[in-house]
């Protein structure tokens, strides 16, 4: 028994000091950048892990405290609110409370100044917004992990401009360098490789860091809108104008993807309760589609 808990400290120490050196390996000023980037997410995470052990043990602590901090921890950085997003569309592994809490990120994710907002679009568009649009509205809509949304009018017509956050193309860059220092030295203990967990964060990373161009968005909605142009049920918004930070599309309501897990949930297991828990374990494991 000795043995085997000297080992696993030894394990530890040697996790931790790979992690160390590839820090220091780094240049110097991508350093002091991945240092300042983890400290302001270690404090913001703190909060929701020193409240865990309480949370296990009383619900009441658990929704008052810890899931707001969880929820807000997550809010500030686009990786973990996406992975905030995906988590609260996964009832069939992690819990209800934690799913409806974590629910908030996909429209109401911390949101950047309408200042901004009008810098952006005013740069991407070449005219002010009283000039370019026939109505703009300061407040967001909704906002999500890369960008928030405002409504606006144009040529008569009403339009989502979507405007990327501000440094999220570099914050995404930072955290994810963190992530895979992280599962490297995961890796690189022998009872934790079957995790692969640099494979996991390369495949995630890869894809939220092409999200963070919004002309790349743009160019998705045409081929998807090419692909289903033939379906009389399908609406998607046509993209009308694109830069890497503004996207104006045309307005498609629409609800978020938890509301639809939930009610096909709910509707299922209203007629059959065993079908309707084999339909929501479905819909769960069925890909959704992504909420930035």
């Amino acid at each position: 028994l000795f043995v085997a808990m000297a080992s696993s400290r030894l394990l530890r120490r040697c996790a931790v000091i790979s992690l160390l050196l590839a820090l220091l390996l780094a240049s110097a000023p991508q350093t002091v950048l991945l240092l300042n980037r983890a400290l302001v997410l270690g404090l913001a995470l703190a909060p929701a892990v020193l409240l865990s052990p309480a949370a296990a043990a009383s619900s009441t602590i658990k929704q008052c405290l810890f899931l707001p901090a969880l929820r807000h921890a997550l809010g500030r950085s686009a990786a973990l609110t996406k992975w905030g997003q995906w988590a609260a569309t996964r009832p069939d592994l992690v819990p209800p409370s934690v799913c409806e809490a974590l629910s908030v990120l996909h429209a109401h994710a911390p949101a950047h100044a309408a200042a901004i907002s009008r810098a952006e679009v005013e740069a991407a568009t070449g005219a002010s917004i009283e000039d370019y649009f026939d109505a703009w509205e300061d407040e967001p809509l909704a906002s999500g992990s890369i960008g928030q949304v405002h409504l606006a009018r144009l040529n008569g017509s009403a339009v989502a401009v979507k405007v990327r956050h501000p440094r999220v193309g570099a914050e995404l860059e930072a955290d994810f360098r963190l992530l895979e220092l992280l599962a490297r030295a995961v890796d690189s203990v022998p009872g934790l490789r079957w995790l692969d967990a640099q494979s996991t964060v390369k495949q995630f990373g890869w894809a939220l860091q092409r999200q963070a161009s919004l002309e790349e968005e743009a160019r998705w909605l045409r081929l998807v809108g090419r692909n289903f142009e033939a379906w009389g049920d399908v609406l998607l918004p046509a993209p009308l104008s694109a830069s890497p930070s503004v996207l104006i599309e045309t307005l498609v309501p629409g609800a978020p993807i938890g509301e639809y897990i939930n009610f096909a949930a709910a509707t299922a297991s209203a007629h059959d309760p065993i079908r309707g828990r084999e339909r929501r374990q479905a819909i769960s494991a069925a890909p959704t589609p992504s909420v930035s």
